[in-house]
């Protein structure tokens, strides 16, 4: 729907609604979503490269792969997240990092994963902060180096290849090229 690259933004009280693809995607961006409803994304709902963005206030429905995904050094701080369905939760990954205070995950089929893609950047971080995780059927896919901390509890990779269960994989929806 929109893909914003080199640029500064900010983005409020819009929704955006059945996406064939990702609905937001940011390239090596600066900026912040308040108040945001994404709903039916074909792809990602947020999708974020060599990106800073802020995030308040919400709501992610029923989103074909991640709900969120930041890569390739980016970095994307939380407050007040609504994820329900939708196949992975949050992503991070190739040296990002995603903090989240106040997650509602509900219906999801992976919470959490974070791993390294393209070995040139590096292992992913999640932090979370005030969560509450229903009905998922799987809580997380951490790669070895990369690190998830909900609560300040600290839960270190130990899959050698995350990505091999992804993009439609086991998880997720498989990748066009």
């Amino acid at each position: 729907y929109l893909n914003i690259v080199k640029s500064d933004f900010t983005i409020s009280n819009s929704t955006f609604k059945n996406s064939l693809a990702d609905a937001f995607d940011s390239d090596f961006s600066e900026g912040s979503i308040y108040d945001v409803t994404f709903i039916n994304s074909g792809n990602d709902a947020i999708d974020v490269s060599g990106t800073k963005l802020f995030l308040e206030n919400i709501e992610i429905l029923s989103t074909a792969d991640k709900s969120i995904s930041a890569g390739e050094d980016s970095h994307i701080k939380c407050k007040q997240i609504k994820i329900e369905g939708g196949e992975i939760a949050v992503t991070s990954k190739d040296k990002s990092t995603v903090e989240i205070d106040g997650l509602t995950i509900e219906g999801s089929k992976l919470a959490y994963t974070a791993f390294t893609k393209k070995p040139e950047f590096g292992p992913g971080v999640i932090m979370i902060k005030n969560a509450s995780v229903e009905n998922v059927l799987t809580d997380h896919l951490i790669q070895t180096g990369s690190l998830l901390i909900i609560d300040g509890k600290e839960i270190k990779g130990t899959i050698e290849n995350v990505e091999k269960l992804l993009y439609g994989n086991e998880y997720g929806k498989a990748s066009v090229r």
